[in-house]
């Protein structure tokens, strides 16, 4: 989570790039909750789900039935 902190929002677009390219599928929940929390980051975060929906639903989707 700590990731998602950044007040940056260059840091914040790198930190999307990274759960795109490199992140583990059990652990995108935690880098899009860590962004979810920071003010900042609410807006880029919002407009990357509208864009990007079909691609980020697929690892949401499977770690929230898991966790629920």
């Amino acid at each position: 989570m700590a990731l998602g902190a950044t007040q940056d929002e260059g840091l914040s677009n790198e930190t999307l790039k990274f759960i795109e390219t490199k992140a583990r599928d059990q652990d995108v929940f935690y880098f899009f909750m860590g962004l979810a929390v920071n003010f900042k980051a609410r807006r880029l975060l919002t407009k990357y789900f509208q864009e990007n929906y079909d691609a980020v639903r697929g690892y949401l989707l499977t770690d929230m039935i898991f966790y629920a």
